[in-house]
């Protein structure tokens, strides 16, 4: 998944890279813990009814937003689909059980789950900047009264 957005009359647009298998129009995809029908498949600008690997394709019907990274995922059937949701759920749910009970072996205090040495932590006034080519630049923020 490159990266997604949402346009007025047009809804949620996924752009990506199909690695493996092909999207058709009206299969069922598992985006996070979401899941919709493919309405639209362009490809080089063109709608296609079939995108297969190695194409790079826009993607329209999917509701939820996807963020940068995540994989979208083609599934058999919505029964398949709900499957696939129901166990990142509750395989989300087993990771943050996990971290509270490290956090209560760790001796971290509060609601906010930080150990007093985590509240002595300094803040360092930075900059960063990054765009979609992976490119990086990190400077002190500098305040605009001087």
């Amino acid at each position: 998944m490159f990266e997604s957005n949402v346009s007025e009359g047009v809804g949620t647009t996924i752009n990506t890279i199909v690695r493996w298998g092909n999207f058709r129009v009206g299969s069922v995809c598992v985006v996070g813990e979401d899941y919709g029908r493919i309405k639209r498949v362009l490809c080089d600008g063109k709608s296609v009814k079939k995108a297969v690997a190695g194409d790079t394709v826009q993607i329209t019907g999917i509701s939820r937003r996807a963020d940068s990274g995540e994989w979208l995922l083609e599934v058999k059937n919505e029964a398949e689909a709900v499957e696939v949701v129901n166990y990142r759920k509750r395989r989300r749910e087993r990771l943050a059980a996990i971290q509270r009970k490290k956090a209560e072996a760790n001796g971290e205090t509060g609601e906010t789950g930080e150990t007093e040495e985590e509240k002595k932590v300094v803040d360092i006034p930075l900059v960063v900047k990054a765009d979609e080519d992976g490119s990086l630049l990190v400077g002190p923020r500098r305040n605009s009264d001087g």
